[in-house]
């Protein structure tokens, strides 16, 4: 339902509009624009923004190297503030790098296997690696080797996996809203999933281990010849939403769902 302008609440969408894919956030501000007042920033603006505005957004904000300094300073203001920033800057999990995934190997979750060097994995059976920087995004500066240096500092190690498929599980509150695969190329051949109630399932578990309090949330899964699915990322800051994979419907509805979350926040 809109709301007259001048009662709207007032809502700073942070993004990166030279991050190439500009036309996801401004779909996204235009969506939401019937409940908010929606005002577009850069991550060097926000913290100064920040007072005046009711709730913020962070989006496509991305690479995130690029503004940890900016991050920094704006969560410092919305602690002092009071301000709710969505997703939360804290959360159980905590991933501000790819180390967690060290983690959830060593706890046993279905994980793509993951060291800080090759010696803690079992020898793949291709015979190749993968090396990744552990603040790196996307495939930014991932490499695929036979034999892998003793120490990688600043990057984790997993066995190379041959995968029939990927396929993204998008919760927003700890509840599944839709989910996208491919088998191609990732960021070219995504197209709407209806997964098993079985695999919803098995995607929460990850979403129960983060225990973030509130927001959006990206399982991205590999899956093998035998099946099997496991996780490869889970995308917790700003996930790209890749609503041009969707109808408008569905788009729609993934943005309304979005708006009621941030709407409770406010309540």
């Amino acid at each position: 339902m809109k709301v007259s302008k001048r009662n709207r609440p007032s809502l700073l969408l942070v993004t990166n509009p030279d991050n190439g894919f500009p036309e996801e956030d401004l779909k996204v501000a235009e969506g939401l624009s019937g409940s908010f007042n929606v005002a577009i920033v850069r991550p060097a603006e926000a913290t100064d923004r920040l007072k005046n505005a009711d709730l913020c957004l962070i989006r496509n904000a991305w690479p995130m190297r690029d503004f940890n300094a900016d991050f920094s300073r704006l969560g410092e203001e919305a602690r002092r503030l009071r301000k709710p920033v969505y997703n939360p800057f804290h959360r159980t999990g905590h991933i501000e790098d790819k180390s967690y995934l060290v983690d959830l190997t060593r706890q046993g979750y279905p994980v793509i296997p993951t060291a800080f060097n090759a010696a803690a994995l079992r020898k793949p059976a291709t015979g190749r690696y993968v090396i990744k920087p552990s603040d790196g995004c996307s495939s930014s500066g991932v490499r695929i080797i036979n034999n892998p240096p003793p120490e990688t500092p600043g990057h984790i190690v997993q066995p190379f996996f041959e995968l029939t498929e990927e396929v993204s599980y998008f919760f927003i509150d700890k509840r599944f809203v839709y989910a996208l695969r491919t088998e191609g190329d990732r960021w070219e051949d995504l197209r709407w999933y209806e997964p098993a109630e079985e695999e919803i399932e098995w995607a929460q578990r990850f979403v129960a281990w983060n225990a973030m309090p509130y927001g959006l949330q990206r399982i991205d899964a590999g899956r093998t010849k035998d099946g099997k699915l496991w996780l490869m990322e889970i995308e917790d800051m700003r996930p790209y939403l890749s609503l041009e994979c969707l109808t408008e419907n569905q788009s729609i509805n993934v943005i309304e769902c979005l708006g009621r979350s941030l709407e409770n926040m406010l309540k």
